[in-house]
């Protein structure tokens, strides 16, 4: 498991959160983005001193810095080989660096949008770049970064450094031609009349989803069509995601709810309970459950289909910023700004387990209903955790 904290560092935990993580030092400014390549191998990291690194899993010593951007980076995102890395900055643009045999050389930098760039990704074909800004113009990046053009062959980056078995990498050329690979001029995809705050890819590559303070969510076809407007919420849009089968859509906002979607945007659920404004969410790999997190400082699961009983995750002293599932679905993480992250056992197949861990990790009484619902009991001992608090 990695975490990414405004102290400069990342660091990484043994997968049940205990134990001594590994700190990951080198950022001089807030990390505020992480992704694991697909073989867990490595990780690539995103910070505002304007630099995203990669960082060897085992080796403490294998770091890469990735330089070029002239303002902070947002995001960075593996491609599917892993062998290429996407960045979105505050410069206004996006940058496609290079692993393989010419190390961190960016081989693209698309066109710049109007504003800071927050999100850039790759779709599922590895043939187009998605990229999202405040400009409220999301759009297909620039072109493939496989470019077939052979004037690219001799281009290589002369300000590799090796110190200690670090590289630091810059953007500067020797005195060959630069490569002028073909391009293809990007699509902005218009609609929005505010500023994109969020954008998602379908696990397909095929879909995207753009969220903005204008209210909505709008989904798109990888080629810049577009498919649907989701309209509903009385707030701003903060963050959305897919199911894991690409089939539903979910929405977290300011309004304080969380929304459920079909992919061609019909409105299946409304998840509306917390107190505070919805930061993020999730689906459950099965697409049974979605878990949110927000400033009320919980996190809550819910049925995807909005009916059911709602587990709240009480603990944190702060808003939490972000909360997922793991793969398995047993477990969850949250974040919060409270400095802390937390692993939570949720295994719904095993109820006793589910209420063993809620009784010994929460720290707040537990209304009756849900002290019925969850742990079997109601009234009685709730009126007996007030008196333990003195309330």
């Amino acid at each position: 498991m990695a975490t990414v904290s405004r102290d400069g560092t990342a660091r990484l935990w043994p997968a049940g959160g205990a134990g001594t993580p590994r700190v990951l030092r080198g950022h001089t400014a807030p990390v505020v983005d992480v992704q694991f390549s697909r073989d867990g191998r490595r990780i690539v990291t995103a910070a505002e001193d304007g630099t995203a690194r990669v960082w060897d899993t085992e080796d403490a010593h294998g770091e890469l810095v990735l330089r070029g951007h002239t303002g902070a980076v947002r995001s960075a995102r593996f491609a599917a080989d892993g062998r290429r890395i996407i960045t979105a900055s505050s410069d206004r643009s996006a940058r496609v660096w290079d692993l393989g045999r010419r190390p961190g050389a960016p081989r693209r930098r698309p066109q710049d949008h109007g504003d800071e760039v927050l999100l850039a990704a790759p779709t599922g074909d590895g043939q187009r770049i998605i990229t999202g800004a405040r400009d409220g113009k999301p759009g297909p990046g620039a072109s493939s970064p496989r470019s077939k053009d052979p004037r690219s062959a001799p281009h290589r980056p002369a300000g590799v450094r090796r110190r200690r078995r670090r590289r630091a990498l810059t953007t500067a050329t020797d005195d060959r031609r630069p490569a002028r690979p073909r391009r293809r001029r990007p699509r902005p995809l218009r609609g929005h009349t505010g500023k994109v705050l969020h954008g998602a890819l379908s696990p397909d590559g095929a879909r995207v989803v753009t969220v903005a303070d204008d209210r909505t969510a709008r989904t798109w076809k990888a080629d810049g069509k577009a498919v649907a407007v989701l309209r509903g919420h009385e707030g701003s849009l903060y963050f959305a995601a897919f199911s894991a089968d690409g089939s539903q859509i979910v929405t977290a906002s300011w309004d304080r709810t969380a929304r459920v979607w079909s992919a061609d945007g019909r409105a299946l659920a409304v998840l509306a309970g917390h107190a505070k404004i919805v930061r993020s969410a999730e689906f459950s790999a099965d697409g049974q459950r979605v878990i949110t997190g927000s400033d009320d400082g919980t996190a809550k699961i819910w049925r995807s289909d909005g009916t059911g009983d709602v587990v709240t995750l009480y603990g944190h002293e702060g808003p939490v910023l972000h909360a997922s599932f793991a793969p398995d679905g047993r477990r969850v993480v949250t974040a919060s700004n409270d400095r802390t992250v937390r692993v939570w056992a949720a295994d719904f197949d095993n109820p006793a387990l589910l209420r063993t861990n809620i009784t010994e990790t929460t720290t707040v009484c537990l209304v009756p209903e849900q002290r019925a619902a969850l742990l079997v009991d109601a009234e009685s001992r709730h009126r007996e955790c007030e008196t333990q608090f003195g309330r």
